[in-house]
């Protein structure tokens, strides 16, 4: 076989020397790596050392759930070159774990002893802070080589073993190893257990900053092989929490509900985790986080305290300026949730709101620097600004909504309060307040708890699996749909791609760190280039603000959010100095007046929003403003024209700027920058382009 220079192991006498190179180059030439290939080489009429047909007490889960599980109760093939490395770690949920090498060029494995372990666990904290700072078990991560002389030198005993093709190798729970393949080979391995790990899996540590290590309830195996230790195990694991409990006490518990057996996600390369929010406002939700004990007076509670925004509605307060959850907090909930005897079905139809009014509110209400389009795309002939851009709605709440539609209804056992209309609830009559129930409810599914994203409470419809998810989650995440758009049910929610689920929400880090498994699914910050991730629920809870970027609409990140507050007060009046774009370069100039414009919501017949439609585009001349409801044909940007429904309406402000040109131009908010203003870093690089020239 051909192998390329930088991938060939150097010239050695013995392995001694090759060892000896391998520190010394270890940093060089990174090696390719072919590994976690399912599958066996092995026959399966081969009885004896069949590492795919171990019989240990392991695949009783495979006999008892089903479960099969690549590389633990099953075989896995590796490929190795010079070079490929596997750090120190132990194995998942500390298992045996046993590899055999078919065939090819040997491989070095160091290993520690199970009483060294803790030594190394130490050491590897004091070398590597940052990383023992975001997971207390980063050594699960298989990304931390030490040398052996690091080891020794810090009184940690080494073990070293050189395993040649058609030899076995066999470690032990709890037992740390590493290594490298000298050369071109194939290894197989897969891990087994025995009554004696039970112990070590009880006790095992897990990565819990990403959920991409095998995690095994060990209830099957205390039950089966433990029958004496059971009542005291369950007892301990799943003890019924007294009546009333410490906020702190719920902090980091583990659900009461049994967990599968089993679950795991293929390993990937790592990214590093999102600076977490350092004022840590997950302690206000306290007993809502699926790692804590279910409390459905709770959930009522805070369903009822999240009425109080300015849409009064669960679902399409996402869009609200005012958010009613931004002073939330546990106390608040749990005061809240000890009166519900008293109060269990508070009238709230009063002040009735439509998601259009909210809209059209929050467009009034937002500062011009929160309106703003999004920052540069990278490209040098871009700005922020789109003179008129349509974001698809075809999977959020209707904005088109008659009065049925605008109807507040409260449901009378859990006590959410939503717009027929947002929540799907179908008919022209209006409902009885007192006897409606939501969908939960009415299939008194108490447990029920949303799938796409880690918090209890709100506006649940069921999905096409079985399970549920929160409405708000549902038209917020792309790859998630209605089947019944008029019904707001059921939630598809089978299409969404490895590369989200991936992803790792930045707000709820202490959260996910006492959970093991169902982690949801983010969403990632609208503006360009930030690849920050939150579920939406965080971001609706912790009072984010939805944004139009461009083509697209979604959450801004709280970093975003924070620059928004910052700039929130920089108002653009006469006398400012400016930066403009004038025949595709930006100049400088000054602003000479300052007036206002009223521009237009429309919808398409597509579906499609635009909401920054200024009079000029308008192809008819009314004799009278437009108002909501009217229809109105508008010219586009592509020459063509189209019919549209006017959603609603808002006053912008309108510049009058003299240009360094010499040139007087009038211009609506998206295309002046302040020169006192915090702009993106392709805007700063365009506009020193411009002004060199």
């Amino acid at each position: 076989m051909n192998v390329p220079c930088r991938y060939k192991p150097p010239k050695y006498s013995n392995l001694e020397e090759l060892e000896r190179k391998y520190w010394k180059n270890v940093t060089f030439n990174q090696p390719l790596y072919g590994a976690d290939i399912q599958g066996t080489l092995t026959e399966p009429s081969v009885k004896e050392w069949n590492i795919n047909r171990l019989a240990t007490i392991l695949d009783g889960m495979v006999d008892e759930y089903g479960v099969a599980i690549p590389g633990v109760n099953t075989a896995y093939l590796y490929f190795g070159m010079w070079k490929t490395s596997f750090a120190w770690h132990t194995e998942d949920m500390d298992l045996y774990s046993i590899n055999y090498l078919h065939f090819g060029a040997p491989k070095l494995w160091y290993s520690l002893s199970p009483e060294h372990g803790p030594k190394l666990e130490r050491l590897a904290k004091g070398l590597f802070p940052e990383c023992a700072d975001e997971c207390a078990s980063f050594l699960r991560h298989k990304m931390s080589i030490l040398s052996p002389s690091v080891l020794r030198q810090n009184s940690i005993q080494v073990n070293k073993v050189t395993q040649e093709e058609g030899q076995f190798i066999i470690t032990f729970p709890y037992g740390y190893h590493s290594g490298f393949n000298a050369g071109l080979n194939c290894a197989e391995s897969t891990n087994f257990a025995s009554v004696r790990w039970i112990d070590f899996g009880k006790r095992a540590t897990q990565c819990k900053c990403q959920p991409d290590n095998v995690r095994i309830n060990m209830d099957y195996f205390v039950e089966k092989y433990q029958p004496e230790q059971w009542r005291a195990y369950y007892r301990q694991k799943y003890s019924e929490s007294p009546a009333l409990q410490t906020e702190d006490s719920l902090l980091g518990r583990k659900r009461a509900s049994q967990g599968p057996v089993l679950s795991f996600s293929t390993s990937v390369k790592r990214q590093r985790i999102a600076d977490p929010v350092k004022n840590d406002w997950t302690e206000r939700f306290s007993g809502l986080w699926h790692s804590q004990p279910r409390n459905f007076a709770l959930e009522r509670a805070f369903n009822q305290l999240a009425s109080r925004g300015t849409t009064r509605c669960c679902i399409c307060s996402i869009f609200d300026v005012h958010s009613p959850y931004r002073g939330m907090d546990s106390a608040q909930i749990r005061t809240a949730s000890q009166g519900l005897q008293i109060s269990e079905h508070s009238e709230r139809s009063r002040g009735v709101r439509s998601l259009k009014v909210v809209v059209q509110r929050a467009l009034i209400e937002l500062p011009s620097s929160l309106r703003r389009r999004c920052s540069v795309e990278g490209g040098e002939g871009e700005t922020r600004g789109r003179r008129r851009s349509r974001r698809a709605m075809k999977r959020e709440p209707s904005l088109e909504q008659d009065d049925a539609d605008s109807q507040l209804i409260t449901c009378q056992s859990c006590d959410i309060t939503v717009h027929r209309g947002c929540y799907g609830v179908t008919g022209d009559a209006p409902l009885p307040t007192q006897d409606w129930q939501c969908t939960r409810c009415s299939e008194k599914a108490v447990n029920a708890e949303c799938c796409l994203c880690v918090l209890r409470g709100g506006a649940l419809k069921p999905t096409t699996t079985g399970r549920w998810a929160h409405l708000v989650c549902a038209v917020s995440i792309p790859e998630v749909f209605l089947e019944d758009s008029s019904r707001k049910e059921p939630v598809l929610a089978s299409d969404i791609p490895r590369s989200r689920k991936k992803l790792r929400c930045c707000m709820c880090l202490p959260v996910q760190a006492t959970m093991t498994r169902g982690l949801g699914v983010c969403v990632q910050c609208v503006r360009d280039r930030c690849y920050s991730a939150f579920h939406v629920t965080c971001a609706q809870y912790r009072g984010l603000l939805t944004e139009e970027c461009g083509e697209r609409s979604g959450l801004v990140c709280h970093k975003h959010y924070m620059v928004q507050e910052e700039q929130a007060g920089l108002e653009i009046g006469p006398g400012d100095e400016v930066y403009v774009e004038q025949g595709g370069k930006m100049v400088s100039g000054k602003v000479v007046e300052v007036s206002s414009q009223t521009q237009y919501e429309v919808s398409f017949e597509d579906g499609s929003v635009c909401s920054n439609l200024g009079p000029g585009d308008i192809v008819d001349s009314p004799s009278s403003p437009p108002q909501q409801g009217s229809k109105l044909r508008v010219r586009w940007s592509d020459g063509q024209i189209y019919p549209t429904t006017v959603l609603g309406q808002h006053s912008a402000p309108l510049y009058t700027v003299l240009c360094s040109t010499g040139r007087k131009l009038q211009l609506t908010d998206e295309y002046v920058y302040s020169t006192r203003e915090k702009l993106p870093r392709g805007l700063q690089n365009k506009i020193k382009k411009s002004l060199k020239t």
